[in-house]
This record gives C-alpha cells, sequence and structure tokens, in this order.
C-alpha cells in the first residue's frame, strides 16, 4: 500500500507538471541568447553610455544592474566567459562603488551586489573592501531621520544583509530591518495586510497598487530573510510580515492582459516592471521554501512568455519598444532606462525562475 502511495505520488507530481506550458531549458535557452548579444554588443565594458559621461569609471547603476544579472545567469549555467566578463569589470572599477566608498547615493552602492557575488567565489578581501567600508559609513552616520525610500530595499538592504551574513556581524542587518520598521509608520502603511498604498477598506489609493514600492520593500524584505540564520530570532517576524504581505499582494495581480496567450504589442512599462520582480519574489520564495511551489507555479509559467521569453528576439536583443517607452513610476525609469539594465534585470528574474522549475520537476 505504501508502494502504491509513493508511486501515485510520483506519477501525479510528474503529470502535473508536464502540463505546465514551459520547461526549464526553454527559459535557460533564452537567457543564454539575450546574454551572448548583450556580451557582443557592450563587450568593451569600460564604455560609458551617453548619459553617463560626467562619470570617471563604468560602476554605474546600468551596467551594474546587468552584471548582477550575469552572474546570476552564471549560478544556473558556470561558463567561465560569463565569470571571466564579470571579474573583469570588477577590476577595472577598482572593486569600487561609484561615488566613492563614502556616498550617500543610494544607486552608487548597486556595483556591491556584484562585488559580493564574486567575493564569494573567490574570498580576497580586496573585493569587498570598498562595499564593507560604504555599509559600515552607512550604519554609523545615517540617522533614524534620514528621508529614504523604496530604493533602499531594493539597493541598500539586500548589502547590508550580506555583508552581515559574511561578517557575523548582526549592526548591519539589524540597520537594514530598523529601516523596514521605520519605513511602516508611513501614512500609506496598512498594517492588516502589510502593504503600501491600500487603505482599510482593501482597496488601492487610486485603484492601482504597483507603484514600486511594495515590490522594492518586498524584494529587500526576502533578501534579508534569506541571509539570516534559521535559528536568528529576527527572522521569525519577517517571515510572518512576507507571508502576509505576499499573500495579500496576490490579490491585485491579476492583469488580464499580462495573462493571455497573445504577446502584448503596447506595453506599460510600469506594470510590466512591477510584475518581473513581482516574479522574482515568488520564484525566490519558492526556492528559499518559504512560499508553497504549487500555491504559484502556474502563475508564473502563465506570466513567463509575455514577462519574458517574448521580450527577447530572435537575434537575443530585447524588444526596441521595451527599451524606449517609459512608465509614470519615477524610480523605474531612472532605474532600467536602458538595454544594460533591462537585460540585466530580465537575467537576474529569469534565472531565479529557471532554480524554481528545477526545483518543482524534481517534487
Amino acid at each position: 500500500m505504501k508502494f502504491l502511495t509513493i508511486a501515485f505520488f510520483c506519477f501525479f507530481s510528474t503529470t502535473v507538471f508536464s502540463q505546465m506550458r514551459y520547461q526549464a531549458d526553454d527559459i535557460l535557452n533564452e537567457l543564454k541568447k539575450l546574454n551572448s548579444f548583450h556580451m557582443d554588443k557592450y563587450s568593451d565594458y569600460t564604455v560609458l553610455n551617453p548619459g553617463d559621461s560626467h562619470r570617471s569609471k563604468t560602476n554605474i547603476l546600468s551596467k551594474s544592474l546587468y552584471f548582477e544579472g550575469l552572474m546570476n545567469l552564471f549560478k544556473i549555467y558556470a561558463d567561465d566567459e560569463y565569470y571571466q566578463f564579470a571579474e573583469d569589470w570588477s577590476i577595472y572599477n577598482e572593486w569600487e562603488l561609484a561615488g566613492g566608498s563614502n556616498t550617500k547615493n543610494i544607486t552608487d552602492y548597486y556595483s556591491g551586489k556584484v562585488y559580493i557575488d564574486l567575493f564569494k567565489l573567490a574570498p580576497e578581501g580586496a573585493r569587498i573592501r570598498s562595499i564593507r567600508s560604504s555599509c559600515e559609513m552607512y550604519i554609523n552616520s545615517v540617522s533614524q531621520l534620514d528621508y529614504i525610500d523604496e530604493s533602499f530595499f531594493f539597493i541598500v538592504a539586500p548589502i547590508l544583509s550580506k555583508m552581515s551574513s559574511l561578517s557575523h556581524e548582526k549592526l548591519f542587518a539589524d540597520r537594514a530591518i530598523e529601516r523596514l520598521n521605520l519605513y511602516k509608520r508611513k501614512e500609506t502603511f496598512n498594517k492588516k495586510m502589510n502593504l503600501w498604498g491600500v487603505t482599510n477598506s482593501k482597496k488601492c489609493i487610486n485603484n492601482y497598487i504597483r507603484t514600486g514600492e511594495n515590490e522594492m520593500i518586498l524584494y529587500g524584505m526576502l533578501a534579508i530573510i534569506n541571509d539570516l540564520d534559521e535559528q536568528d530570532t529576527r527572522r521569525a517576524p519577517l517571515i510572518k510580515d512576507f507571508h502576509k504581505a505576499t499573500s495579500n499582494y496576490r490579490k491585485f495581480t491579476n492583469n488580464p492582459k499580462l495573462l493571455s496567450n497573445e504577446n502584448l504589442s503596447n506595453i506599460d512599462k510600469d506594470e510590466l516592471i512591477s510584475e518581473l520582480i513581482w516574479l522574482y519574489i515568488l520564484s525566490k520564495g519558492i526556492n528559499s521554501g518559504l512560499l508553497k511551489a504549487d500555491d504559484y507555479i502556474y502563475y508564473i509559467d502563465n506570466m513567463l512568455n509575455n514577462c519574458i521569453l517574448s521580450m527577447i528576439t530572435k537575434d537575443g536583443s530585447l524588444r526596441g519598444d521595451l527599451i524606449k517607452s517609459k512608465g509614470n513610476i519615477k524610480l523605474y525609469n531612472e532605474f532600467f532606462s536602458n538595454e544594460e539594465a533591462m537585460s540585466g534585470l530580465i537575467l537576474t528574474i529569469g534565472s531565479e525562475i529557471y532554480k524554481s522549475y528545477i526545483m518543482y520537476s524534481n517534487m
């Protein structure tokens, strides 16, 4: 009887997974194609984009977003060329942040994510000396009264939590959690739903919840959770908040256009980027064991084509309308305004989705 039960479960799991529209290899092949195009087009990592000509180095946000995506692709497809490209770029930039170690500009920190990933593979102190100094400066000089926005949770919070994990110094993660708790004092925060921009009547402000705020905060919250030890007492309250927030956010994500099987002809860039970050949160949540795969994997599968696969053309470039279009969300326009930044975002999110497909197929 026990054997029959196990056999049935295995048959059921295989049948269910085979009903999905896409397989892990479909994702990997498209990501490799996108990256191959990018590495050919932007092979000279010392060249700045026209709008960044005032910078002295290329450790800027858009290139850092790309190299973060490249490192995430390397984690699922270990091509030495990927690693070498990221390392060469880091060496050229002397493992420094844009704006230097004393910068208080949040976007200048982004290259630190790449340096930390490379450090984990080859732990040489020089690789994270600058980002560690910046983290120490941040936690010692930024007061509770200093203004922060959601970009902190997308950029600085994950770096602080990683630095805390690497150094075994709690203060870095403490500051990230402290900023999260302070952000809950905003008048737009709904404690019952653990979301921002939702009224007590459970309706969105202006009928629109996707302003970049919830997406970036959940992204940062998830990073903090994953970098804390399982025995860490700070972890359980964060997981509770994360479950509440994702469960409630899910109610606002059923966009019929994005869910359709047809390619999008006119892109709402705000909606698309919000959906991409949401797919990352779901996939990372599944891969971390925080979310049940059965609850979300089919939603991810339905969204995969219109949000990722159809955005990559036959030659590996991104669709031109995706690059040129602008939305109304200021941070999205600032962060994801060019081909390099969008390529990096799709590589990062696609790689995480790939891992969730592999995990689900092995269940």
